[in-house]
């Protein structure tokens, strides 16, 4: 009778470690639970100044609003692998980003994994001119996530 006991309780022991494991295998990474799919991106169109459109820009992730701030031009978001106004990719470690543009320049902003962290992140973009060569850069972060 203690053999039967012992073998249950093995059993027992064997199914609770299998599904311990089968679950953390099959468990999303975070920049799946965090990635695209979650992030919402909504433009509130704002009074102009000085003949200027301005968006403000907001976030939604996770059903949380995240106010980013009003920027001139129009926005939208650069789907994951296109390219953006001015024919670049996203960097690698960007996961969701929009651009806004009016008159050759405007910004870009994204959501960048940093380790298991995520930040937002605002940068400048420039056509360039004829003495200088398009830009985009100079992020500084917003938010973090």
């Amino acid at each position: 009778m203690k053999k039967i006991l012992w073998l249950i309780i093995l059993v027992v022991i064997v199914a609770i470690v299998y599904l311990v494991i089968k679950k953390k295998v099959n468990a999303p990474a975070i920049s799946d639970q965090l990635g695209r799919a979650s992030y919402v991106w909504r433009f509130n169109q704002k009074p102009e100044q000085y003949g200027m459109p301005q968006t403000e820009v907001v976030l939604v992730v996770n059903n949380t609003e995240h106010i980013i701030g009003t920027f001139e031009g129009s926005c939208q978001e650069v789907p994951k692998g296109k390219t953006g106004i001015l024919s670049e990719p996203a960097d690698q470690n960007e996961v969701s980003r929009i651009q806004c543009w009016s008159g050759g320049g405007g910004n870009e902003v994204g959501v960048f994994q940093e380790g298991e962290d995520f930040v937002v992140k605002s940068g400048e973009l420039s056509e360039g001119t004829s003495e200088e060569p398009a830009f985009r850069g100079n992020f500084i972060p917003v938010l973090a996530l």
